[in-house]
């Protein structure tokens, strides 16, 4: 597996900001890049929210490390836009680069790696939480 340039992530889920729990293309990418991986995922966790997740060969503690994804609403000149003001876009691109990093490597335990929604409106977390993770 190559290891995923985070910069290279970035620039595409840049180019895609969607409010939260409306992030229907950044949570499709972001599973598809986890699964290409060899990560078992779930999508839709608590709306759009998504964990990839590999086992370990021993039992043993389950790690878990997130990322918020949702973008902001802006009124700029006049015209309403979507915009990572608060760089969730970074933030997701670095998780899933250090993911790609951690294949092959948990040996004892679990890893999941979780893209939470919805993380400006304070309701994603509660979703997630909802939903069992």
């Amino acid at each position: 597996m190559n290891k995923l340039d985070p910069r290279n992530i970035y620039d595409d889920l840049h180019q895609i900001p969607e409010l939260g729990f409306e992030e229907f293309k950044t949570s499709a990418y972001l599973a598809d890049k986890l699964e290409t991986m060899g990560y078992k995922v779930t999508r839709n966790i608590g709306g759009t929210g998504v964990i990839g997740e590999i086992k370990g060969s021993e039992p043993g503690p389950v790690m878990m490390l997130r990322a918020d994804m949702d973008a902001l609403p802006f009124l700029i000149d006049g015209e309403k836009k979507n915009i990572h003001a608060c760089g969730h876009d970074a933030h997701s691109a670095m998780l899933l680069a250090a993911a790609s990093e951690l294949v092959g490597k948990v040996k004892r335990g679990t890893l999941r790696i979780l893209f939470q929604q919805g993380e400006e409106t304070l309701k994603g977390a509660l979703a997630v939480i909802d939903a069992g993770v």
